[in-house]
């Protein structure tokens, strides 16, 4: 999940995923994001935006024997750790790269996720046209995007973030434009004490934390 700008802040936003994670709402939510790309066994598959590599690193399992994920974000910080992460396991590789002009050819992956990811880049809607060109016809694309509130507050993002809601409104229309069809949007919420860190972090000044995620699935046609 990290972006353009976090690679400068790896405590925050390490803190900030480590949050999320202990949430039963974030687990279930990543479970779904894999259902909905529908990993199977034999896949290749692509996890744009995969800061550390926790999530690429689960997926390959789904797709064993004979599958493989490929793993990108545009953090050297967040590569090297993610490379880390999946030394020595089989089906999983990262590579740093630009969500905004893929190294890819077209229709290579059977199937492509990004979580939290849209919300970090200045052009979104170019990543998303990227993210389907190299998507086959046929394959998934999961998009997972997030809001935090605090108490009596509006939503807001971590600094430099677009808002969700918009990508929400925003996003099925690109991807129908883009060839997309069976377009599905599905929200879950939970509320947590994020701690005086995470806060900070979000720019904000009291707790609990509540935490909102939207879902956007399709699948790809030429």
């Amino acid at each position: 999940m990290a972006g353009p700008g976090r690679g400068n802040q790896p405590g925050g936003a390490a803190r900030l995923s480590r949050c999320l994670r202990l949430t039963a709402t974030d687990r279930g939510c990543k479970r779904r994001s894999f259902a909905l790309l529908d990993a199977r066994p034999g896949q290749r598959l692509l996890d744009a935006g995969c800061g550390t590599g926790a999530d690429a690193v689960a997926l390959a399992g789904y797709v064993q024997p004979g599958g493989h994920v490929v793993g990108i974000d545009s953090s050297a910080v967040a590569i090297a750790a993610a490379r880390t992460h999946g030394q020595g396991l089989t089906g999983v590789r990262f590579e740093r790269a630009d969500l905004a002009a893929l190294p890819s050819p077209d229709a290579c992956f059977d199937g492509v996720r990004t979580d939290r990811t849209l919300q970090h880049l200045a052009q979104p809607e170019i990543a998303v046209r990227e993210l389907v060109r190299v998507t086959r016809s046929g394959g998934h694309v999961v998009f997972s995007e997030g809001t935090f509130a605090g108490p009596g507050s509006a939503s807001t993002q971590t600094r430099r973030t677009h808002q969700a809601p918009g990508l929400a409104a925003f996003l099925p229309l690109l991807l129908n434009r883009s060839g997309v069809v069976n377009i599905g949007i599905e929200y879950s919420e939970a509320t947590v004490d994020a701690g005086p860190e995470v806060l900070e972090i979000l720019g904000m000044r009291a707790g609990p934390l509540k935490v909102k995620v939207v879902q956007i699935t399709g699948i790809v046609t030429r």
